[in-house]
Formats: C-alpha cells, structure tokens, sequence
C-alpha cells in the first residue's frame, strides 16, 4: 500500500484523524510513522497533554503498520510507559515490528516530541483475524 492509499484507507478513523488530528507521514513493510501537531484540545485540566492523545497516536501508527499489507490485525494487549511531556507542540510515533507470527504480531511504537525527546513507549501484541481482509 502506497502513503495516499494508506491515508486514504486509514482516514476513515474519524476519531484519530478529525477528531485527534493525527497525520500518517510513511508507511513500509511492517512499520509507520505518524505525527500529530498539540493544541488546545490536547490538553488536560492541569494544562498537560492528555495520556489518551499520546496512546491514540500510538495506537493509529500500530493499526497503520499492522493492517496496511492486507490482513485485518486487532490489539490484543497494549503497554504504555508515559515518560514526559512533550517540550513543544508536535508529537511523532515511530512503530516498528518486532516479531510476526502467522496470528500473532508484536509492535514497539516510541513517542517523542519535535525535538526527539522521549514522551512514551508502547508495546502492542495483534492478532490477525482469520478470513478477514482489509
């Protein structure tokens, strides 16, 4: 899948993309980048980023990564380690895969800011749904 026919695809999420305003920058065999630009929705009562944008971000590049090769992938289990606040008002997500089984998936996404800074980590395991395509 090319990056206009992930965008196009993936765009459908209306919660990530509108809503979040999450960007699909590259995708490649078993990987994606995405970034959103922080605003004023992002942020929480105390004026922090929201932990539920950073694991939206995560998520989408998990789903973009995991399911732009044909086969439909779900998260089974997810882990996120929320290490610091972003230092500016862009946040990147580079997800990579670590292991893919014939059912089974296992992906690392790391979070950092627009100056590479370290916000989170994420571990996510799929499963591939059988006869489901995208």
């Amino acid at each position: 899948m090319t990056l206009e026919e992930a965008r196009e695809h993936f765009y459908r999420d209306k919660y990530a993309v509108e809503l979040t305003g999450v960007v699909i920058d590259e995708v490649g065999h078993r990987c994606a980048r995405c970034h959103l630009d922080i605003d004023e929705r992002h942020y929480a009562a105390h004026h922090h980023v929201m932990g539920g944008v950073v694991y939206t971000l995560a998520d989408f590049a998990f789903a973009v990564a995991a399911n732009h090769e044909g086969h439909f992938t779900v998260t089974v289990s997810s882990n996120i380690i929320y290490m610091d606040q972003p230092r500016d008002n862009r946040l990147n997500a580079n997800c990579y895969c670590i292991k893919a089984g014939r059912q089974m998936s296992y992906f690392e996404v790391e979070i950092t800011d627009g100056g590479g800074r370290p916000v989170a980590s994420v571990t996510t395991a799929g499963m591939h749904l059988s006869g489901e395509k995208l």
